[in-house]
């Protein structure tokens, strides 16, 4: 029986190194996390609190009930980082963005933050409306990370040290690493 597992082994070492490599996420390693973390530490002017804040008239989105996200957000707020994560158990950065756009406007995004920046047009940071995507380089690949724009600066996200969380698009360590926005065309 033994025999039998030594002469597939090989086989099987290939098919799934062939399906490793093929999988949509990226591969980081464990430094490139503790890279990633150790700088989003050092992030200021995190945003603790969700509210509804008037939004400028410029910011708001005639496609998108805000109320109705900014309620479904609230429910994930602390839902911890998981990588490839997509669901209420965790999160990873594009996956939250797929799981709220799915659960608000029924719209399916592709899984990953590179294949995500492809959609839509792309918007200047100060035409930056709710709902729009804002994408950030933090970790050499272009984009990394993914959020949600809800106004006033502010945008929600899946972060690997603070999980689903809000942040401003002003503090030192994301505006240091914005790459630009995209708006997705919506029915």
């Amino acid at each position: 029986m033994m025999w039998r597992f030594l002469y597939y082994f090989p086989f099987l070492l290939l098919v799934f190194t062939c399906f490793y490599c093929s999988a949509p996420y990226p591969r980081f390693t464990s430094e490139d996390f503790e890279k990633s973390k150790e700088e989003e530490k050092k992030e200021d002017n995190v945003i603790v609190e969700l509210s509804i804040e008037p939004l400028p008239e410029k910011e708001i989105n005639e496609k998108i009930d805000s109320r109705e996200v900014v309620n479904l957000v609230k429910k994930y707020i602390g839902t911890p980082y998981k990588y490839g994560g997509k669901s209420e158990s965790g999160f990873d950065c594009s996956g939250f963005t797929s799981f709220i756009y799915e659960k608000s406007v029924n719209i399916k995004l592709p899984p990953s933050s590179v294949d995500q920046y492809k959609l839509g047009e792309k918007i200047e940071k100060n035409d930056l409306i709710f709902g729009d995507l804002v994408f950030f380089n933090t970790n050499g690949r272009i984009p990394s990370h993914v959020g949600i724009y809800i106004g006033n600066d502010k945008f929600v996200h899946s972060s690997v040290q603070r999980g689903v969380t809000i942040s401003s698009l002003n503090s030192t360590y994301y505006k240091k690493r914005y790459v630009g926005a995209r708006r997705l065309i919506l029915p």
